[in-house]
């Protein structure tokens, strides 16, 4: 493998050695999330994607691991900038042509085509070969009736568009081959040391949305309007308020992960509180249930798991103890600021005529559906034409759209999925369950499952399990919590 990539970058096994250490350690994720960062807020992030596109295509020729993709996949949809975004909104944004022009999409399609080819020569080079040798591949019967759902998805419906080819085969390419690519892709890293980097990717992650919202509510005009916050006014270019706050809640077990293993728990501890209250701040009911839900849980895990019992009761406490003062101090105003939450109480706000809609759409196409882009009589509100107007239910949707077939394909992968979350229980295995259930629970009243912000990271985090699953009777043998302080001093320099 290592003269393979000496013939497709020619470099001296030091210079190799250093290129790898810098994409595997701290500094790299860093400056891509300053990247994204600065590329949003300053409306550039069309010349900020083509150095991390480049930079992650020449990582693929050079280094062994994939774990360099990891800090870039995960916040790199973070990048869009309100003004530049192509989907529509009411009054916020009326959808830019900014990446159908020509200049623009050329090179996004040169860069893309890069990096494409760069994780193809990857894959022929290093993960085929790791493939052959490692055996079967897990999950692949359920993952390939899945991609073929998603193919399939409306294939014998009279309303059937190739839009929904396409988009089927987006969420087939995501779900089965990112899966594999860091399945295979992670293979020989220390899972210790991956756990801690994917915490680490986390938090820089959490603190580009926290950033970007500030940003957001600094420089928006039309979020308060008579001292109210509009919900419908909440926006980032790449997600309004209810994905904008799934993606901060699916990071809050990983920043309490976190806490529990890094010798810097402060920061991350600090990091999950302020990432509650961003998520507050999107008044996404569904995320601030959502969240007081895996919050509660990860304290509970990091109490009764971790040797710092004491600095996570003392946490609670004090946590517990601030917002019941603040509530105090700031109720009027809050109050005020707030009655988005008063105006909607329990409002489904749209939800009941679309899930009667999709169970409409099964009953008349029940083995495929009528795909993506199919909704009968219904008007729908189209936020772009390459987005679909979802059901806001996972269960509806797959009925909707893809048929019984669709919803017996990804039921059969999501239980699949799930088992090696529970074999040999222990406080890392719970926490990403918890941010796997963020997506997964939150999709009950939303399309999370569907949207690639979510999936990304999740796609990564099952990689992940399924990487410990696999070398489970050495996990068994080894605490976490024993090993990681030793691998915590090599990572750090």
């Amino acid at each position: 493998m290592t003269e393979t990539k000496k013939r497709l970058i020619p470099l001296s096994p030091e210079a190799r050695e250093k290129i790898q250490g810098f994409f595997g350690g701290k500094i790299y994720p860093a400056t891509v999330a300053a990247a994204v960062l600065i590329g949003h807020v300053s409306g550039l992030e069309f010349y900020f994607a083509i150095p991390i596109l480049l930079a992650s295509a020449f990582a693929f020729l050079v280094c062994d691991s994939v774990k360099h993709f990891i800090p870039t996949l995960i916040p790199f949809l973070y990048l869009v900038n309100l003004k530049h975004t192509p989907g529509s909104m009411d009054g916020i944004a009326q959808g830019s042509d900014y990446y159908s022009q020509p200049h623009v999409f050329i090179t996004a399609a040169v860069m893309f085509s890069i990096l494409l080819a760069s994780v193809i020569l990857y894959t022929v080079f290093t993960l085929i070969p790791r493939i052959k040798a490692g055996g079967k591949p897990p999950l692949i019967l359920p993952l390939s009736l899945l991609a073929a759902a998603f193919l399939l998805g409306g294939v014998f419906s009279s309303g059937w568009q190739i839009a929904s080819l396409g988009f089927g085969f987006a969420e087939a390419a995501v779900y089965f081959l990112l899966f594999y690519l860091f399945y295979y892709g992670l293979k020989g890293e220390s899972i210790n040391r991956l756990i801690d980097y994917v915490c680490y990717a986390a938090l820089l992650s959490a603190f580009v949305i926290i950033a970007e919202m500030i940003f957001m509510y600094i420089t928006n005009d039309a979020i308060i309007a008579d001292g109210t916050i509009r919900k419908e006014a909440i926006a980032l270019g790449w997600g309004i308020s209810n994905p904008i706050g799934n993606a901060l809640v699916m990071l809050v077990p990983l920043l309490m992960l976190g806490s529990v293993r890094s010798k810097y728990y402060p920061v991350y501890l600090i990091t999950a509180a302020l990432t509650c209250a961003a998520t507050f701040f999107t008044l996404s009911r569904n995320a601030i249930v959502v969240c007081l839900l895996l919050l509660t849980a990860s304290f509970v895990t990091a109490y009764f798991t971790s040797e710092r019992k004491k600095l996570f009761g003392i946490s609670l406490g004090c946590c517990m103890g601030i917002l019941l003062i603040g509530a105090l101090i700031f109720s009027e105003k809050l109050g005020e600021l707030l009655t988005y939450f008063t105006r909607m109480g329990s409002s489904d706000n749209g939800r009941f005529e679309l899930w009667g809609q999709s169970f409409d759409n099964f009953l008349k196409s029940p083995i495929f559906g009528r795909g993506f882009f199919d909704w009968g009589e219904m008007d729908v509100y189209e936020i772009a034409s390459f987005v679909p107007t979802m059901s806001h239910n996972t269960v509806f949707q797959l009925l909707s759209s893809m048929g019984i077939f669709g919803l017996g394909a990804y039921t059969f992968y999501r239980v699949k999925s799930l088992i090696p979350f529970f074999k040999n229980i222990c406080c890392e295995k719970l926490m990403i369950l918890y941010s796997v259930l963020a997506l997964l629970l939150g999709s009950l009243l939303d399309n999370f499952v569907f949207y690639f912000q979510g999936v990304f990271l999740y796609v990564i985090l099952l990689a992940l399990v399924f990487l410990m699953y696999e070398f489970e009777e050495e996990w068994a043998r080894t605490h976490a919590f024993d090993e990681s302080d030793d691998e915590d001093e090599e990572y750090d320099e």
